[in-house]
C-alpha cells in the first residue's frame, strides 16, 4: 500500500548515481523527517521500504545492491555491486562495500579509504575504519577492530576482541581473536593463531601452524613477554 512507503524516488536523477529519494515519513531512528532528501539509490530494489533503514547526504546504493533493516548509509559512503548492509549496521565517510560483501548486525565500517569486498563478512559490534581493507572470504566479528592500513583476507577471521592496525596483514587461515593484537608490518599467515594477549607487531612474520599467545611478543623473529599493563 502507497501508505506505508517510506521514501520515493525524487525527481534529481544523475547518470551515474541513479536516483535521489525523498523521506515520505518520519525515521527517528535516523532523524529524518518527512520531505527529507536522501541518498542515492539505483532503484527502489536499492534501499527497503521497510524497517528504519536509509541512505543520506551524498552516499549512494548502486548496481544490485541492497540496505535493508535499520541500516544507515551517509556521507559520501558507496555499496555496489551485490553487497549488503543489514540489521543496524552503519557504513559511513567514503567508505566502500562492494562485491558480494555483507555487513550487518551492529558493525561500523568508516573511513577515507576503508573496503569491504568480494565475499567478505563484517558483524557483531566489529569496527573497519581509516584505510582497512578486509577481502576474499575473510570474516570480523565481534568487538574488535581493523583499522589504519591494515589487510585482512584469504579465509582469515578476526573475532572477539581481535585488532589488526597499522599495515599489517592477516590472510590465508590465520586467526586473531581474544585479546589478540597485529601491528606495524607485521604479517600472519597460514594456521598460525593471534590470542590471548598475543602481540605481533614490527616486521615479524607469523606462519604455519604457530601460536602467539599468553603475553607473548613476537617483533621481527624473536618472541619476548608483554607488560602486562601496556601491552607494549
Amino acid at each position: 500500500m502507497a501508505a506505508s512507503r517510506k521514501y520515493e524516488l525524487s525527481g534529481d536523477q544523475d547518470r551515474d548515481l541513479g536516483w535521489r529519494i525523498r523521506a515520505l515519513r518520519d525515521i527517528p531512528t535516523h532523524a529524518v523527517k518527512k520531505g527529507d532528501i536522501g541518498g542515492w539509490v539505483a532503484s527502489e530494489a536499492s534501499l527497503s521500504q521497510n524497517g528504519d533503514c536509509w541512505v543520506a547526504d551524498n552516499a549512494s546504493v548502486g548496481e544490485t545492491a541492497r540496505v535493508r533493516g535499520d541500516a544507515l548509509i551517509s556521507d559520501r559512503a558507496e555499496i555496489t555491486g551485490e553487497a549488503e548492509v543489514y540489521d543496524e549496521a552503519r557504513v559511513y565517510g567514503r567508505a566502500r562495500v562492494f562485491g558480494s560483501a555483507k555487513v550487518y548486525e551492529t558493525a561500523r565500517v568508516h573511513g577515507t579509504r576503508v573496503r569491504v569486498c568480494g565475499s567478505a563478512r563484517v558483524y557483531g559490534n566489529m569496527t573497519i575504519r581509516n584505510e582497512a581493507l578486509v577481502h576474499g572470504d575473510a570474516h570480523a566479528y565481534g568487538t574488535g577492530w581493523i583499522g589504519e592500513q591494515a589487510r585482512v583476507h584469504g579465509h582469515a577471521r578476526v573475532y572477539e576482541m581481535g585488532r589488526v592496525t597499522g599495515e599489517a596483514v592477516v590472510h590465508e587461515s590465520a586467526e586473531v581473536f581474544g585479546t589478540g593484537w597485529v601491528s606495524g608490518d607485521a604479517v600472519v599467515s597460514g594456521r598460525a593463531r593471534i590470542h590471548e594477549l598475543g602481540r605481533v607487531r614490527g616486521d615479524a612474520r607469523v606462519g604455519g601452524d604457530e601460536e602467539v599467545c599468553g603475553k607473548m611478543l613476537v617483533e621481527g623473529e624473536q618472541p619476548s613477554p608483554v607488560d602486562e599493563q601496556s601491552g607494549r
